[in-house]
């Protein structure tokens, strides 16, 4: 009976310190984190015009359809695309789409 005790008294006793030795990790600060929904792959660029007669042909800005990591879907509109086409690897950032 009292091995019985001296065991359970072990196990528990040993169950404690693993669990304190499992404790959350140390975290990264706020501003070194990277949030993966913010990366992902243009979906699509299309040119979006103003209705106005007599103006020139080029776009007023372009929507870019971007289909995050995350596996949502965000569209962006900008005033140019650089470089940007469809299948860039990008990251939206403040409302921008930059490649990377």
């Amino acid at each position: 009976m009292n091995t019985n005790r001296t065991c359970l008294a072990l196990m528990l006793g040993a169950t404690l310190l693993l669990s304190a030795c499992a404790a959350t990790a140390p975290s990264t600060p706020a501003s070194e984190q990277t949030d993966a929904s913010d990366y992902g792959i243009i979906d699509s660029v299309k040119p979006t015009r103003a209705a106005k007669a007599g103006e020139s042909e080029r776009p007023d800005a372009y929507q870019i359809g971007v289909r995050l990591n995350s596996g949502a879907y965000r569209t962006v509109k900008q005033d140019n695309i650089y470089d940007l086409a469809v299948g860039n690897r990008v990251r939206v950032v403040d409302g921008r789409v930059y490649r990377y």
